[in-house]
């Protein structure tokens, strides 16, 4: 599509699509959007396959959405703290950017629903810096630690990472980060290990993993090279919809028939 609207309109208008089964991209969300729109036979399905904003202002039942969007994988990080807590320090750490204050209150009222919870610790920094006391002050030395980094500020992030990772190996910490982009590029990795980072992620490449190991295999066979995260979404994602479609004779009823896992990608 060469990025370009223009180029995805000729495609459309130069090919037939009434007997096409599925269309795999295009990659950007307009672009996804345009093709919704302009493909109007309904049993054919739309796969975007690696945008993750929002396809609900235009999605319809044929458009299927792979890549979980960032609120959905914030949500798994706060399911599973809620699950999995069990009386440890809880500490959370917001930035001071105003127009970020309402959606960093309402995670932190999601977390006051722990039963077991006491005080919960929210620690928040002065001029965009959290004081290395501040830290000192809210550990708890004989305690398991678990602190929970709100914002997707590069600034804040490295300043607590950084803070929390010059910490003695003896204190139990364990990070868990609602954003995991940008905002890690300048985190050193010791660091990033001492303090036992947890995140959600759209996929996971287990290189341990029989079938794994097969598809870098044959991957390397072809290309003469290792495959990249692209790689692996290309072929999980036309793989499930080859599958899918193999299974139920309609589309409606193929993206909707439970759960298909791959090399790094579960489609649900």
């Amino acid at each position: 599509t060469k990025k370009k609207l223009t180029e995805v309109s000729k495609i459309i208008k130069t090919n037939q699509f009434n007997d096409v089964d599925a269309v795999i991209g295009p990659l950007f969300l307009n672009n996804v959007k345009y093709v919704s729109q302009s493909v109007g036979n309904q049993n054919t399905a739309i796969i975007s396959p690696v945008s993750s904003k929002d396809h609900g202002v235009f999605a319809s039942k044929n458009t299927i959405q792979s890549t979980p969007s960032e609120d959905e994988l914030l949500k798994k990080v706060l399911d599973y703290i809620k699950e999995n807590y069990n009386g440890e320090n809880l500490i959370v750490i917001k930035d001071d950017i105003e127009e970020n204050q309402l959606e960093h209150n309402t995670y932190i009222a999601e977390l006051r629903k722990i039963d077991s919870l006491g005080k919960l610790k929210v620690l928040s920094p002065e001029k965009g810096y959290i004081k290395p006391d501040l830290f000192k002050r809210n550990i708890i030395d004989k305690k398991e630690n678990w602190v929970v980094l709100l914002t997707a500020d590069p600034s804040v992030t490295n300043d607590v990472v950084q803070n929390l990772g010059a910490m003695p190996e003896k204190i139990n910490i364990t990070l868990f980060a609602l954003h995991h982009n940008d905002n890690f590029e300048k985190a050193e990795n010791h660091h990033l290990a001492r303090v036992n980072l947890h995140y959600a992620t759209e996929n996971f490449v287990d290189e341990h993993d029989r079938r794994t190991q097969q598809f870098i295999k044959n991957y390397k066979k072809i290309n003469y090279l290792d495959p990249t995260e692209y790689a692996f979404k290309g072929f999980d994602v036309t793989y499930d919809a080859l599958a899918r479609m193999a299974t139920f004779n309609r589309v409606t009823y193929a993206f909707t028939g439970g759960i298909s896992e791959r090399t790094s990608n579960k489609f649900l």
